[in-house]
């Protein structure tokens, strides 16, 4: 994937890249943009299109609407969009003729960043889309009035109304952007300051975006990426409140406690697809009922939620949870147009299976006991002698039988943190739970450093926040692309470790990313591969690689957890004894070991210094001079680029 380097922060720390490397790019979504983009740039890659034949602009210059499309294009790079005309205009194309696009192109994200003051309209207009919601997801900028409040579609609770939010490079901190609109109608946060390719006359160069409308275009990307999962892993899209709810669920809460006016709920955080639990956010469905004969009469007394999906087809029974869901929310927004539109399509549902009774104002009756059905006997597991976990924080300590689970196991291997902004909430504990039962613990980070510095930065904040537990190996989890050159960033933050004290270094790298991250394999002293087979909690596979650990599951099954679990074996170059053996505590390296030359990647630079010409190597990027540019400054020299030229002034003592 190629990302705009200035964006692989922001995209990293929301998990956008964790997505994409696996295979998450919003393929087969169809994401609307209410904005006419240039559709025939190079820049789009064919992914922008105008369904009117009319509604798109001329030529590439930096219009609005390039700019939005360009974010939703980078977050879902094979997602369509398109250019959606959302007027009121009977005298041209306008939301009725759009509605009915929507419908066959199979449209499911909405992203809208253009501002309409005429609150009339965008009333009008919502209503009309509010017969879509139970598969099509709104969402639009806040606006950029700071404390005088949202504006547009925002003021609108069928929308997901989004602020900014943007990162500083020098501390790792997320901040609010002060123009950012606020209020009691916003609902999350993304980043804005994003980057994107120049449509005008600087053509070939990347700018800086400012403002709402272009964070709220970013959580639209990231939507359209859900829906890829669900539509292939549960065989539909979400609505806009089952979005909604799965938004809720994976966030960071920045600022005051829970809701708040400037971060709404927060800043909508990916989670790993691999852990997500479908069945929160889809209903199973009990029936494969697709006939249109429809039953008898149902009495009147009121079926529960489960003995209607029994009775509708699958398509059917999506739509009506999907109502039922936008009355709920509506009911507690006290959003009268709402209730009354979900409601009548409702009971339009429930009539058509003449299914009678009251669904709408609550029952006081206590539910029937269910009754407890037997699970089916555990297939036997083939016994791995010598078998190992890695946990993090997915893995609540108050979920966990600490005294069964550790009968089970020789080793875990614990996270520590998830790159440098996320620290796990329980590490500590399960270090400390396991070593009371005997089981010695290891320890792992997962990898997200953007640049050579920030893997230092990684490195070191690994390192302050687990030396104290003096963990028997320290594991580097090399599963994510989040710089351009992995193998020099790997080896800076192995380096820093050493340098720290770590003695025993391993890395556990992703089996399809083997070969392209190409690591220097000799920077370690054990290697750890995944490599799943069937997946079924058995050893079913072996990794095409050398390896020294085979992680061989992601859904084992050990007693006293209930839950799944990666399990993993030895391959038997190395006894068990190597990993478990107590360490020294690490002692910071007296000489830490410097960079080589080799791997600095120095260029030449030319300097005109006092009109004479100088060539040197150093490193110059970005409009920031490194190596040996830095130390002229400091002695007082003024430093210019110039057409390809650093040139340095003496500027002693002037200010």
């Amino acid at each position: 994937m190629n990302y705009i380097k200035e964006n692989i922060k922001e995209f990293s720390i929301c998990n956008v890249t964790l997505w994409h490397n696996l295979g998450y790019t919003g393929r087969g979504i169809k994401v609307g943009n209410t904005e006419k983009a240039y559709v025939d740039s190079p820049l789009f890659g064919g992914k922008v299109h105008d369904i009117y034949g009319d509604y798109q602009y001329s030529k590439s210059e930096n219009h609005h609407g390039n700019q939005t499309a360009h974010i939703i294009h980078q977050v879902a790079p094979d997602a369509d969009i398109y250019c959606l005309n959302m007027g009121v205009n009977k005298n041209k194309t306008n939301i009725y003729d759009t509605i009915p696009l929507i419908k066959n192109f199979g449209i499911s994200v909405i992203s809208s960043s253009h501002y309409s003051s005429m609150t009339t309209t965008n009333r009008q207009v919502t209503d009309e889309l509010l017969q879509l919601l139970d598969k099509l997801v709104l969402v639009c900028s806040a606006g950029n009035d700071s404390y005088n409040g949202v504006n547009g579609y925002a003021e609108f609770k069928e929308w997901l109304s989004i602020g900014a939010v943007g990162f500083n490079d020098l501390t790792d901190e997320i901040f609010y952007k002060t123009y950012s609109s606020r209020g009691k109608e916003l609902d999350f946060t993304c980043f804005s300051g994003l980057f994107i390719p120049h449509f005008g006359k600087y053509y070939g160069t990347n700018w800086q975006l400012e403002g709402t409308s272009f964070s709220a275009p970013m959580l639209a990307g990231m939507c359209a990426l859900v829906q890829q999962f669900f539509l292939e892993n549960a065989g539909r899209v979400l609505g806009r409140y089952e979005m909604e709810n799965f938004i809720k669920d994976h966030l960071i809460d920045l600022g005051a406690e829970g809701w708040d006016e400037y971060y709404g709920h927060g800043l909508f955080i990916l989670p790993d697809p691999r852990e997500i639990n479908i069945s929160k956010y889809i209903i199973p469905q009990d029936s494969d009922n697709d006939t249109e004969e429809y039953p008898e009469p149902i009495p009147t007394d009121s079926l529960t939620f489960k003995e209607i999906g029994t009775i509708m087809s699958k398509d059917d029974f999506n739509k009506y949870t999907n109502f039922m869901m936008i009355y709920e929310n509506a009911k507690k927004d006290g959003n009268e147009v709402a209730m009354n539109y979900s409601r009548n399509e409702a009971q339009k549902l429930l009539d058509k299976y003449n299914i009678e009774g009251n669904y709408f104002d609550g029952d006081d009756s206590e539910p029937e006991p269910e009754i407890p059905v037997e699970p089916d006997p555990e297939e036997p597991r083939e016994e791995v002698k010598e078998l190992i976990i890695d946990i993090s924080h997915h893995q609540n300590p108050a979920n966990i039988n600490y005294d069964m689970l550790a009968k089970q196991i020789k080793l875990a291997i614990i996270r520590t943190q998830y790159g440098s902004l996320t620290r796990d909430k329980y590490y500590e504990i399960h270090h400390a739970e396991f070593r009371k039962r005997g089981v010695p613990t290891a320890c792992y980070a997962w990898v997200r450093g953007t640049s050579i510095r920030d893997m230092e930065v990684e490195a070191t904040d690994f390192y302050n926040r687990t030396k104290d537990l003096n963990p028997t190996f320290w594991f580097l989890d090399v599963e994510e692309e989040s710089m351009s050159d992995m193998r020099l960033g790997i080896k800076a933050y192995v380096r820093k470790l050493r340098n720290l004290g770590v003695k025993k270094v391993g890395v556990y790298i992703a089996h399809h990313l083997y070969k392209k991250f190409n690591l220097d394999f000799t920077d370690f002293d054990t290697i750890w591969i995944p490599h799943y087979g069937a997946n079924n909690g058995k050893v079913s596979s072996s990794p095409q690689f050398s390896c020294d650990i085979h992680q061989f599951t992601s859904v084992g099954r050990l007693d006293g957890y209930n839950g799944n679990l990666d399990l993993n074996r030895l391959m038997g170059t190395k006894p068990l004894s190597y990993f478990i053996e107590a360490q020294d505590a690490p002692v910071p390296h007296p000489n830490p070991q410097p960079i080589p030359d080799e791997e600095t990647e120095l260029v030449d630079i030319r300097i005109k210094l006092h009109d004479k010409d100088i060539t040197v190597k150093g490193v110059f990027e970005d409009g920031i001079n490194y190596i040996p540019i830095r130390f002229l400054e400091n002695m007082g020299y003024k430093i210019d680029w110039n057409k390809g030229i650093v040139e340095v002034d003496y500027m002693k003592g002037e200010k």
